[in-house]
């Protein structure tokens, strides 16, 4: 619920009823616009690596200067549950901890993909001379592990940053059309959406026996889908009656074109009858 009201707030202050749910803002859900406020306040947020899940209790990875951390997930939060299914390749982030008898405990924890904390992170290092990694490369350390970027990736992620820096920080619209830019930033960012975020009116987001996200009407229970919907539970509960309308005029038809071809047939039959009676 505070991750919900947190979302909303975002739609509010980007848009308002601009933005209408299950929209998109500038092309990002609401949910992911959030997670990379969380990663642009940066060296007070922990990063760490996710692992476990399943039937295994989560443990976060993490390093803080020299020192390695393992943090448990609270349970309040959403990795702090049983049967957590964890999306390969996330990182997660936390603003706060506490230190208990059990351990390092993460008071809140928010799943973030390695691209958005490149990209929205602390600066990158300065291109390396040649040595270990090659000419050009940038090693970045993300959750106590080392990346190692190859020139051209470092370089375009230097100038997605360059050009998201001017046009937060006022400095004029980015060098590529606005509309071009942000359809680059909502694909980087998508990643991090989450799916009960942004439903249209009359939607609740559940998970199935796998884990796996299931959308269920709030006008009709009885309906459930496995896509996400694009528009509110009211219409697509009218849309269904209407479908339901139609087939049972077409079932209603279909039968009343039977009965009328049986009617002629039983016709014919009889008048065949009574032409062969009359000739005996």
């Amino acid at each position: 619920r505070d991750a919900s009201r947190l979302v909303e707030s975002v739609e509010k202050a980007c848009g308002g009823a601009a933005a209408p749910a299950g929209h998109s803002i500038g092309g990002a859900s609401p949910a992911a616009l959030v997670k990379a406020s969380l990663i642009a306040t940066g060296r007070a947020a922990l990063l760490t690596r996710p692992s476990g899940g399943g039937k295994r209790p989560v443990e976060l990875r993490g390093r803080a200067g020299r020192a390695e951390l393992a943090l448990r997930p609270h349970v309040a939060t959403v990795l702090g549950g049983s049967g957590v299914a964890l999306p390969p390749g996330q990182l997660c982030l936390s603003l706060a901890a506490m230190r208990s008898a059990a351990g390092l405990t993460a008071l809140d924890t928010t799943l973030v993909s390695p691209l958005a904390c490149l990209l929205l992170g602390p600066s990158l290092a300065a291109p390396s001379a040649e040595g270990a990694h090659g000419s050009g490369s940038v090693a970045v350390d993300l959750a106590g592990e080392v990346v190692v970027l190859a020139a051209d990736d470092a370089r375009a992620i230097g100038e997605v940053r360059a050009q998201l820096e001017a046009a937060i920080g006022g400095g004029g619209e980015p060098s590529e059309a606005g509309g071009s830019f942000k359809a680059v930033m909502a694909a980087l960012l998508s990643p991090m959406e989450v799916p009960w975020a942004g439903l249209p009116d009359g939607w609740r987001c559940e998970e199935d026996e796998t884990g796996a996200p299931r959308y269920r009407s709030l006008v009709d229970p009885s309906h459930a889908t496995r896509h996400r919907p694009t528009v509110s539970a009211a219409c697509a509960a009218a849309s269904a009656e209407a479908g339901r309308g139609s087939l049972e005029r077409a079932n209603a038809e279909h039968a009343a074109k039977q009965a009328a071809r049986q009617a002629a047939k039983a016709t014919a039959e009889a008048e065949a009858a009574e032409a062969a009676a009359a000739r005996r």
